[in-house]
């Protein structure tokens, strides 16, 4: 019987949902080393050992792996690298897993885990001090502007729309800000991401405008941008998800990718996909009005594709551990 769970991956919100979940479940010690393996390997020689990672390198290891992915979809790397098991969203996930070779009871179907802490109740004073730590408006309701990367030409994010950047960062921000009366964070994908540092290249409109801006890597903390934000205007960063599981309005942008690995159907979307900066902001202001739009499709989406969210996620996430470690 497996009584030691050690965790060790990026800090990133499927993980570490999982993380939470084990940690509290009866009959299972855990430790975490986010970034050090070595000190996990030198806890592994015993058939009681069992590991977790959102890691790509399992072959050095001599306990069995599970890796939990980030994001909706899957790839052949994590079968080729012999975890003894993986993670899936729901049952559409776990077939694509079946299909490049991984057998069943080698896939655990566990749901969204980040939609555990995102339906969780937090007094709305958790909010208000969030959002004033940011130096937002607590009475405002609040944009998030988070794109994953570059999008086609490499000069930066909006160089696709327009000659001129900086002037279509200052217009989203006076629109956003002074046109609609609200809140208005930028929080980008990795800083490595950019061949430029792109949040200081236009620090005066963002100053100007009082917008809160940072990189993901320098700001781990997702799950709070996502259940404080009202609407997302996203291109394929997993966020999607994080926002369909609550069901909160998404912008989606950059109209030939969705998700982090493409698997999630292009067709589903609910909702404005556009590539016209006018009318992402056009959307944007419609959702801020009108965040039932579309509210039906998004939770008919959440259901194709996540059989479970919430407490009922981390009921599954506690069966299917139990399931391959007892």
């Amino acid at each position: 019987m497996i009584t030691d769970v050690h965790f060790y991956g990026r800090e990133q919100g499927d993980w570490l949902a999982v993380l939470d979940v084990i940690s509290r479940a009866n009959g299972y010690r855990t430790t975490r080393y986010a970034y050090d393996t070595r000190k996990v390997r030198g806890n592994t020689t015993s058939k009681k050992h069992f590991l977790v990672t959102s890691y790509r390198n399992t072959k050095s290891n001599k306990s069995p792996v599970i890796h939990v992915g980030h994001g909706y979809g899957c790839s052949s790397a994590v079968y080729d690298l012999g975890f003894f098991a993986v993670t899936a969203y729901g049952e559409l996930h776990k077939k694509e897993y079946m299909n490049i070779g991984i057998p069943e009871d080698q896939i655990m179907v566990v749901g969204s885990p980040t939609s555990i802490q995102l339906s969780q109740y937090k007094h709305p004073s958790y909010k208000r001090a969030w959002l004033a730590g940011r130096g937002q408006d607590p009475d405002k309701k609040t944009v998030l502007y988070a794109p994953t990367g570059q999008h086609k030409k490499s000069s930066g994010i909006f160089a696709n729309w327009g000659d001129d950047e900086y002037q279509l960062v200052y217009n989203m921000c006076d629109y956003i800000k002074n046109r609609l009366g609200a809140n208005l964070i930028v929080r980008l994908h990795d800083r490595k991401k950019y061949t430029k540092d792109w949040l200081d290249k236009y620090r005066r409109a963002f100053d100007n405008f009082e917008v809160y801006t940072t990189y993901a890597d320098e700001d781990p903390g997702q799950l709070l941008y996502c259940k404080y934000s009202d609407v997302l205007i996203g291109d394929r960063s997993s966020m999607n998800t994080e926002f369909y599981v609550q069901n909160k309005p998404v912008v989606h942008i950059d109209s030939d990718t969705f998700e982090n690995t493409g698997d999630w159907d292009l067709a589903d979307r609910a909702g404005v996909v556009t590539d016209d900066f006018s009318v992402m902001l056009e959307a944007t202001a419609a959702y801020l009005k009108h965040p039932d739009r579309h509210s039906d499709l998004r939770n008919d989406i959440v259901s194709k594709y996540i059989s479970y969210v919430g407490e009922d996620s981390r009921e599954q996430i506690i069966k299917e551990f139990n399931r391959l470690t007892r």
